[in-house]
């Protein structure tokens, strides 16, 4: 049933219509005898159709229509007018009433243009529920649909660039607009435990619900799986709270979780658009071969600008570092297939020029390496060198010079690693030498490397056959056993302990203690302090 205002400046007429609308089915629950009466009563009053005379004095019934339009537009309008004010009446239809009917009133009229008018209103009824039936599935598929745009924010697969704030805003996600975003990924390792399919999948599911049942002090902006093993947490907040907060997630979920994990974490971003660079930072650090399983918690500051290496680069620092790399430790097949992927690479564009451009300077690079780390060249070797040289403007076909390459970078890795130096000794000494003289500082594995001119990698496959340990885990050793060493001192504070052992961020500082000791900064002093008891 329907509520219904009567607007009449005629009582008969009110009464009459009033009879012939409850009879209809309808609530009669006001009547007025002017417009401006019922326009001050409705905020008060249950309308669904005004039905109102058009000539009334005070407020007439097209200003009352144009008024609720405005104020109530939910209110269907319907005109009674006399015959002669029918063409006034008329006019305002279009814009503000749904039906009108003439005057004197016939019943069967009436009640037909009421129906017409529930008609309107019952679609609408129905309208707004299918709507509301929509608004609560879609507010149960939000999680979903957050997850789903944050996936694609980190995979790089996002094109409505135009339309992100729209989604930001829909789906309720807060970013502070001078905060700082970093990404975590958490990769769980059970390859000792024998499980099936549905094991792996519960383990997944009971994974998720522990990081989301984290207090919400810690819980990540949004949490992305991705399989059984990998999952990633995005973090937006003021620079210093997400570190923190970063270091208390990786500590919960570690000892929630029952299982060895590996959490790399991505440098600091601005914007969600910048999500997918931040994610493979993430997952380089994640992955990187720098840390052994005791070292859980990885900052992709801590590896530098390089955490990777791309070999099919035209970079000449590049190219130089991977050649002296190959030279000095490579095999013969690891220099074979590097130039391959070099000369393939552009004899598939056509690049003849590019070709030769390449094999000249591969050769200058590799007499620089040579002369550089390798005793002095006889001259009939420096010969020999200019023969390849001149040999590579006359092959014909990519094969010849891949043949004539490999034979020169082969003779050239045997002159530098047949000799007495121990070149590999050298260059360890002296990224030794550059971490104890710098640890405290900001010094990254990558500042490390670029000291001898080697990548990242090649570096660290350097230092860790000369000493058995990666870089980072050197570089570590020695700060740890500084803090140690600070700690020691009773009036020493945990704070400036980090700061004076190379770590900007406190709960980094201590997190990275705990894996080195077993225990937390505060946790050893007061080991020390009970051992200076018991002596005296």
């Amino acid at each position: 049933m329907y509520n219904l205002i009567l607007v009449d400046d005629n009582p008969r007429d009110r009464k009459g219509i009033e009879l012939i609308v409850k009879d209809a089915g309808f609530k009669v629950t006001a009547s007025y005898a002017n417009g401006s009466a019922c326009l001050n009563a409705l905020p008060d009053q249950e309308c669904d159709i005004l039905l109102s005379d058009v000539m009334m004095p005070v407020m007439n019934g097209i200003e009352l229509a144009e008024a609720v339009s405005n104020r109530f537009p939910h209110i269907k309008v319907l005109f009674a007018s006399a015959y002669h004010e029918f063409d006034f009446a008329k006019s305002a239809l279009e814009v503000h009433a749904h039906d009108y009917i003439l005057k004197p009133i016939v019943k069967d009229e009436l009640v037909k243009a009421l129906e017409r008018v529930a008609g309107i209103l019952d679609k609408e009824k129905e309208e707004r529920s299918k709507q509301h039936q929509l608004r609560e599935q879609l507010d149960k598929a939000l999680p979903s649909y957050r997850e789903q745009l944050f996936r694609e924010l980190l995979f790089g697969s996002y094109q409505d660039g135009e339309d992100l704030r729209q989604y930001i805003d829909l789906l309720g996600i807060t970013v502070p607009e001078q905060g700082c975003i970093r990404v975590v990924t958490l990769r769980v390792d059970d390859s000792d435990r024998d499980r099936t399919l549905e094991e792996q999948m519960l383990g997944a599911i009971s994974i998720r619900n522990l990081i989301r049942t984290l207090p919400e002090s810690i819980r990540p902006l949004e949490l992305v799986q991705q399989g059984k093993h990998m999952f990633s947490a995005v973090y937006a907040s003021e620079e210093g709270d997400v570190i923190d907060k970063v270091v208390d997630f990786t500590s919960a979920v570690s000892a929630n979780l029952g299982l060895p994990a590996a959490f790399g974490v991505s440098g600091p971003g601005d914007s969600l658009e910048q999500l997918s660079r931040l994610y493979l930072q993430s997952i380089t650090a994640m992955n990187t071969t720098f840390f052994n399983k005791k070292q859980t918690f990885v900052l992709y500051e801590e590896l530098g600008e390089e955490g990777s290496t791309d070999d099919q680069t035209g970079d000449l620092q590049r190219l130089y570092r991977d050649t002296k790399q190959l030279l000095l430790y490579g095999s013969a097949q690891e220099r074979r297939e590097f130039l391959n992927r070099h000369i393939h690479a552009m004899g598939h564009r056509g690049d003849e020029q590019a070709v030769r451009h390449f094999a000249s300077t591969l050769i200058s690079i590799a007499e620089w390496v040579t002369g550089e780390v390798g005793p002095a060249s006889a001259s009939s070797q420096k010969a020999a060198d200019l023969e390849v040289r001149n040999r590579i403007a006359t092959v014909s076909h990519a094969g010849e010079l891949l043949e004539l390459l490999e034979t020169f970078l082969d003779g050239c890795s045997e002159r530098l690693t047949g000799g007495d130096q121990d070149v590999s000794g050298i260059l360890t000494d002296k990224m030794k030498a550059l971490m104890k003289e710098n640890f405290h500082e900001k010094l990254s594995v990558n500042d490390v490397a670029a000291s001898i001119n080697y990548s990242s990698v090649h570096a660290n496959n350097l230092f860790r056959k000369a000493s058995g340990e990666s870089i980072f885990e050197y570089l570590t050793k020695l700060r740890m056993e500084k803090a140690k060493e600070l700690l020691a001192f009773s009036d020493s504070k945990i704070y400036r302990v980090a700061e004076e052992s190379g770590y900007t961020n406190k709960s980094h500082f201590c997190l990275k203690f705990k894996d080195y000791t077993g225990m937390t900064p505060q946790e050893y002093k007061r080991s020390l302090e009970e051992k200076r008891s018991s002596k005296g």
